[in-house]
């Protein structure tokens, strides 16, 4: 005889299940208290926000169904680095929202550009913290859960990061911040420090 409810407690069954979804359920709710409580533009959707909120909603709920469900790697040391590499982004995440003080970002694909280039905190090492904390956390989640199905929707949230990032870029460089920005670049890596 099969009950959902009996599937369900593997969580409390499991001491690096529980972790392992605490921590993945934890930053999810980080992220998502971000895109209406800490980000601006939150209130006006384009199509590509769209996307990429409903895409990132939908693989977040996948992922927690499979550790409510099957309880992601039986590997502990991997999981042990998955569930690390999880906090560490929510970590760099809240150290990116600390180099911007009172003054609040847009949120992603939002239309306009600040009048000034963000260089401070986090943004000397890289370009995009944010979208960079975002893809350290879907690489722990790959961690936790290493299935071809999660793999595949982390690539696919990874393509969507990166089309947002270029773009928000493309918007800079039209403005009279576009000097000053490709120095920047030069010397600055888009998700990475180098």
């Amino acid at each position: 005889q099969y009950s959902i409810v009996g599937e369900l407690s593997i969580v409390g069954r499991n001491p690096m299940t529980a972790l392992k979804f605490a921590a993945v359920l934890g930053v999810l709710l980080c992220f998502a208290w971000a895109r209406r409580g800490f980000f601006v533009g939150a209130e006006r959707s384009s199509r590509s926000r769209k996307l990429l909120s409903l895409s990132g909603t939908l693989l977040g709920l996948v992922v927690i169904l499979r550790l409510l469900l099957h309880g992601g790697n039986s590997d502990v040391s991997l999981s042990i680095l998955g569930i690390l590499t999880v906090i560490v982004s929510v970590l760099i995440f809240y150290w990116a929202m600390s180099s911007y003080g009172s003054v609040r970002p847009g949120i992603a694909f939002s239309p306009g550009v600040r009048g000034s280039i963000n260089t401070s905190g986090r943004y000397k090492f890289v370009r995009h913290p944010f979208y960079y904390s975002y893809i350290i956390y879907w690489i722990g989640v790959v961690l936790i859960i290493p299935e071809f199905l999660i793999f595949c929707g982390v690539v696919f949230m990874i393509s969507l990061y990166y089309y947002a990032a270029r773009k928000e870029e493309g918007l800079i460089l039209k403005t009279n911040l576009s000097e000053a920005y490709t120095e920047y670049k030069k010397n600055t890596g888009m998700f990475l420090p180098f």
